[in-house]
């Protein structure tokens, strides 16, 4: 009796897969996204997300994404060695407005993004001991941690188009791609807990881009930021 019930949910499944494949395509409620680009990140990521109507009405939708990285996942290399501890967060939040509702997720769009990263990590410095005028007598490495935090809203432009078959049908793959303009909030938290005697020799280095992007003190900016992104979809239902 149980191979019968699952035969039978089996092929009720297939047939309303097959039922609604068309209409599907033209009537897209939800699709899953993968942004390939945020591999070669310096801050690399795995990053993955789903984009969904938010109402009955055809124009609008959101995208929520998240990914994780380390350095053992970084395709550039850059950290493997002098930053094994290093970790990244990212969570992003898109509101696109389709130029033509009618074909619902395909087609121009203008989108409001905002971006948020967390990266952790341990760096090593150099400290200046019984110093006197910046002569030091000797010098002490220490490692500590690091946290940064990354805040960004952009406007953006983009396009979304679905991927044709050989025959130019269309298919339930799609891809994404914008571009956009905004502001980016960088905040770095050195959580250092010993003695600095010299803070001059300690933080040598006023720049926040230094020490793999997390600086070699506190700091708290705003930049301008240019946004790029690419995925590729693909439509559940």
């Amino acid at each position: 009796m149980k191979k019968q019930q699952l035969l039978f949910t089996l092929l009720m499944f297939i047939f309303i897969q097959k039922s609604t494949a068309q209409d599907s395509l033209f009537k897209k409620n939800l699709v899953i996204k993968f942004a390939p680009l945020s591999l070669f990140d310096i801050d690399n990521t795995f990053q993955f997300g789903i984009e969904h109507r938010i109402n009955k009405n055809d124009r609008f939708s959101l995208s929520e994404e998240f990914g994780f990285g380390n350095p053992a996942t970084n395709l550039t290399n850059i950290y493997h060695t002098n930053h094994p501890e290093r970790q990244h967060f990212k969570a992003r939040v898109e509101l696109k407005s389709y130029r033509k509702p009618k074909d619902f997720m395909s087609g121009n769009y203008v989108a409001l993004d905002f971006f948020y990263k967390h990266v952790s990590d341990q760096i090593t410095n150099n400290i200046g001991r019984e110093c006197e005028n910046f002569n030091c007598n000797y010098f002490e490495e220490v490692r500590y941690p690091v946290k940064k935090n990354v805040f960004a809203g952009n406007i953006k432009i983009g396009y979304q188009w679905l991927f044709k078959d050989r025959k130019e049908q269309k298919t339930r793959f799609l891809y994404d791609a914008n571009i956009g303009i905004g502001i980016r909030k960088l905040i770095s938290n050195h959580q250092e807990d010993f003695p600095v005697q010299n803070e001059g020799w300690f933080r040598n280095n006023d720049s926040v881009f230094a020490k793999a992007g997390l600086g070699y003190k506190d700091y708290n900016v705003n930049i301008l930021n240019l946004a790029f992104n690419f995925r590729v979809g693909y439509i559940l239902f």
